[in-house]
């Protein structure tokens, strides 16, 4: 939460206004928060517009990670490594959705 206050919803808001995206994602983030990840992919789903790339990059839905978790067990894989995932979100979905083990590596570089 940015602890921000947001000013109300009104009727026929533009979902591209910044406040809308700011409401969404805290929507987004608490859903997380709570472990909900199935909720994260319905609210993802709901919106097709909605992108946050400062949360994930690509948009996760149930078929993705069906997709992910069917073809890397035809493989033979069990684990993925994510090496500076960012915030880690799609991460932490995957690892939810999926049978798959997740190991994040987390890259700081300090000059």
């Amino acid at each position: 939460m940015t602890g921000e206050a947001l000013p109300p919803p009104e009727a026929e808001a533009d979902p591209n206004d910044y406040w809308n995206r700011q409401r969404k994602k805290e929507s987004i983030l608490s859903l997380a928060q709570s472990g909900d990840w199935e909720g994260v992919l319905e609210a993802y789903g709901a919106d097709l517009d909605y992108r946050e790339p400062l949360l994930v990059w690509i948009r996760p839905d149930r078929e993705l990670m069906s997709f992910l978790d069917a073809e890397l067990a035809r493989l033979g894989v069990d684990t993925v490594l994510s090496v500076g995932c960012g915030c880690g979100f799609l991460e932490w979905i995957v690892s939810k959705a999926t049978r798959l083990k997740v190991v994040v590596y987390i890259v700081i570089f300090i000059a």
